[in-house]
């Protein structure tokens, strides 16, 4: 954002709420340095954020002791300052993937951790209103998923916690049998199976 990449939050070495971050920083692409930037109001990691109109959102995220936030705070580069909104999620959740659903603040979360455990929900979360609906689930419950977006609102779901791939359709609410997925999900298994060794190849897989 703005020629910046952020590193927001996080955890170093530690016990649990000692090691958990409120700390951030941001690298400048233009002149390859780091510098710090304002605390949030909350350590958190497993976070989940996104760019909305030049501000900085970040959702959610772990705060040690097995729980976790439901808070959104913003960042304003201007003025370099983390305001917690008064909109929040209405279940506190760490690693879910995000996907930006329009320019307005529509935004969907899919999976993810909860105090609970792992969920296989998906939610449009509306964060200027802060309505929340779910739309749908996952063939499993999972966290800290990878996603790729093709198709409009077709999405590619892969890793986490489980090795199983799947696609979803997000304006359909539900999973897309496909045999890609299935052979995706078989590949990583036979690679996890046989143990990541130096024959290992990476895998490439074309999304049309």
């Amino acid at each position: 954002m703005g020629g910046h990449v952020y590193a927001i939050g996080g955890r170093t070495w530690g016990e649990d709420r000692e090691a958990v971050l409120a700390n951030c920083e941001r690298y400048n692409i233009s002149t390859s340095q780091w510098e710090p930037i304002a605390k949030m109001n909350h350590a958190r990691f497993s976070s989940m954020a996104f760019q909305l109109r030049s501000k900085l959102y970040v959702l959610g995220g772990y705060k040690g002791d097995s729980l976790r936030w439901s808070d959104i705070e913003v960042y304003t580069p201007e003025n370099n300052t983390w305001t917690i909104l008064k909109v929040s999620l209405k279940i506190a959740l760490e690693g879910s993937s995000l996907l930006m659903a329009n320019r307005t603040g529509g935004i969907f979360l899919l999976g993810g951790r909860t105090d609970e455990g792992d969920t296989s929900k998906i939610w449009d979360f509306d964060v200027e209103q802060g309505d929340m609906w779910e739309i749908g689930n996952l063939k499993e419950s999972k966290s800290l998923t990878k996603i790729y977006e093709f198709n409009e609102k077709k999405v590619f779901i892969m890793g986490g916690d489980k090795y199983m791939t799947e696609l979803f359709d997000l304006t359909e609410g539900k999973s897309i049998e496909s045999r890609l997925g299935n052979e995706i999900s078989e590949n990583l298994n036979g690679i996890v199976g046989r143990g990541r060794n130096v024959d290992n190849k990476l895998l490439r897989f074309g999304l049309a």
